[in-house]
């Protein structure tokens, strides 16, 4: 047989195709993810040994350019596409860089194989079979009910991983015969013949696959039954293994579990003997990981964590659930018969939970599979056609919240627990009818009498404009008008700020634990509750507990109102004392101090509102710089 090459079909008088292939675009966003998920997900459709599980490798190859044929002809094409688009300056700029490497003496490629498997099976006219839709065509598929793939696009995920464009296949079947075609998805170009199509097919004559064996170029040859996939000019960054596996462990610890499949990426194989260690270090070594909480749910034997039913338009199904983690990611991982991941499905709780629901059973894993979109990222109620499976989707999302529900069930007790109150409730033995510092005094206690009509108050509306600080420092309140762009610290303010930002990572003012923004001081992360003594005077008291780590000097405290935004308001005081009456200053709108805390107890302290309001209040602090306590 004459030398392998290359051929591209007339365009006539079609259609051209541009440098944006929407095929290979679908898998660019999260590459390593899905060239995984599909190169795996087809292996294991073509499972051989039912008793021994598929065994698919990633490896990294750095194959001679004399190895690889026709690269020249490749070259070539790679060129005329550069010259073809010369005014789509991102398609001439990948082209030239695409030629450029073409030409290299090595070429960095990606070899996904596998074991244990069939082989893809077909010649290059049998339309129905996987050799014709893996190789000829797009976006169809030929593979059997309940399998991975159903749109036939995953086949795309290699070439979106190919700096050339350009995919080798290479497969065995049991009977020992042989394939092997190269394809390269390219653009629109000017050949020596005229236009060409933009999809070029290396092998014989008319671009047919290379059928015997001792024509297919030594390096790709393979010995046993499975298929190899060789991406040319993968970019292989030193993460690549890394990467693969964490797709491995994040997709298909289901099926590693079971025992269906081994993955070697690099130097580590991940396999159902390694699987749990392997988990428990991606979780340490990823922040974001979190399939390890997924298996703990599945492998758990407590009573009550796994529940199998029979469901309408599925069948059997079943669910894994824990609870009370707060690391528990409150989603539910959703698999059927392949081990595959193929999304995590979020739901509100009022405790953090982790599930998986699993459907292996024919009927249901055909149903779920047609559901799935071309990346096989979701089970959409409107695949295959609009409106198709709501009943199954519906059947689907009332399992899972009624498990969801029944991890927290409704109270019956009259007595319920509510999260964050006691900061809106006095400290223990402190009661509205105790005076701040003595008896109750006279006309002030359970038989209180006074005005309960709403009062209007106008708000202090907020300059926008830099202000001059009113001491050094800068600023005024530690709860200021929100205005700066405090930086990630949260102790400096910006152009405009009066002080807040303390919240440390927040940019500017908002909430945080401690008043900040100004220069020259530092938060204190305080508690605080806030509690009425007299509303007919708008007293209230405030106690203040400090952090472990007590100020050793002075503070300011900062007084705010808190509305349903939760965003704190500066309030307008009149005035402000400690137990036993020494008054404190009120040196700007919502200020009080300088206070000291006291050294074994919170501190309390008693504050008028000018204006007799009902108020959610907010306490923080800031430290008195050293120039202004002087």
């Amino acid at each position: 047989m004459a030398e392998p090459g290359w051929t591209f079909a007339p365009n006539g008088n079609g259609e051209e195709h541009g440098f944006h292939n929407p095929g290979v675009e679908t898998f660019k966003d999260n590459l390593e993810r899905y060239l995984a998920r599909e190169a795996i997900q087809n292996s294991i459709d073509a499972r051989l040994d039912l008793d021994n599980p598929v065994e698919v490798t990633f490896e990294l190859l750095d194959v001679a350019r004399s190895e690889i044929p026709a690269m020249d002809e490749l070259a070539d094409a790679l060129k005329r596409c550069s010259s073809y688009w010369a005014k789509d300056a991102k398609a001439k700029a990948f082209f030239d860089r695409a030629h450029k490497l073409a030409q290299a003496k090595v070429v960095s490629c990606l070899r996904i194989g596998d074991a244990n498997t069939t082989g893809v099976p077909g010649g290059d006219a049998e339309r129905e079979l996987g050799w014709y839709n893996l190789v000829r065509s797009s976006g169809s598929s030929a593979k059997a009910a309940g399998a991975g793939g159903s749109f036939g696009l995953g086949k795309h995920a290699p070439f979106a991983a190919s700096r050339l464009l350009t995919v080798f296949y290479s497969t065995r079947l049991e009977d020992a015969s042989s394939a092997f075609q190269g394809v390269t998805r390219l653009v629109t170009h000017d050949g020596a013949e005229g236009r060409r199509q933009p999809t070029g097919f290396l092998g014989g004559p008319n671009g047919r696959s290379i059928r015997n064996k001792k024509d297919i170029p030594k390096a790709f040859r393979r010995e046993e039954s499975g298929t190899d996939v060789y991406v040319l000019g993968y970019h292989a960054d030193e993460a690549w293994e890394d990467e693969i596996v964490y797709s491995v462990l994040e997709n298909f610890w289901p099926a590693i579990h079971r025992g269906d499949l081994t993955v070697t990426a690099g130097d580590t194989t991940v396999s159902k003997d390694n699987l749990a260690a392997l988990l428990a270090k991606y979780s340490t070594d990823h922040k974001d990981f979190e399939a390890h909480l997924y298996y703990r749910a599945y492998t758990d034997t407590a009573p009550k964590t796994e529940q199998t039913t029979l469901l309408p338009v599925l069948g059997e199904a079943s669910t894994y659930f824990l609870s009370g983690d707060q690391a528990y990611p409150n989603r539910v991982a959703m698999v059927r018969a392949t081990g595959m991941v193929v999304y995590h499905r979020r739901g509100r709780s009022r405790v953090p939970y982790v599930g998986v629901f699993e459907c292996c059973n024919e009927v249901g894993n055909e149903v779920l599979r047609q559901m799935e979109p071309p990346r096989h990222d979701d089970w959409n109620p409107d695949l295959p056609e609009k409106g198709e499976n709501r009943k199954a989707k519906k059947v689907l999302d009332d399992t899972i919240n009624a498990r969801i529900k029944g991890l927290a069930p409704a109270s019956t007790e009259k007595t319920i627990v509510i999260p964050d109150l006691s900061q809106y409730l006095p400290d223990d033995g402190d009661t509205p009818d105790e005076a701040f510092d003595g008896p109750p005094a006279d006309g002030v206690g359970k038989n209180e009498s006074f005005d309960r009509k709403t009062k209007t108050q106008p708000i202090p509306g907020q300059n926008l404009a830099k202000k001059q600080p009113t001491h050094p420092g800068g600023g005024s309140s530690g709860a200021g008008d929100n205005s700066g762009e405090g930086d990630d610290e949260g102790d400096t303010g910006g152009d405009s700020n009066e002080g807040d930002g303390g919240d440390k990572g927040s940019k500017g003012g908002g909430e945080g634990g401690a008043a900040g923004g100004s220069n020259g001081r530092h938060p204190v992360l305080v508690r605080s509750r806030a509690f009425m003594t007299d509303p007919a005077t708008g007293v209230y008291s405030l106690t203040v507990h400090p952090p472990q780590q007590k100020p050793t000097g002075d503070v300011f405290l900062a007084v705010a109102a808190v509305g349903d935004d939760s965003l704190p308001v500066p309030v307008r005081l009149q005035a402000a004392r400690v137990p036993g009456g020494k008054k404190l200053e009120v040196p700007a709108l919502g200020r009080v101090g300088p206070v000291a805390f006291p050294k074994t107890a919170p501190l309390r302290v008693e504050v008028t509102l000018a204006e007799p309001r009902r108020l959610s209040l907010q306490v923080t602090a800031e430290e008195v710089a050293s120039d202004a306590a002087q």
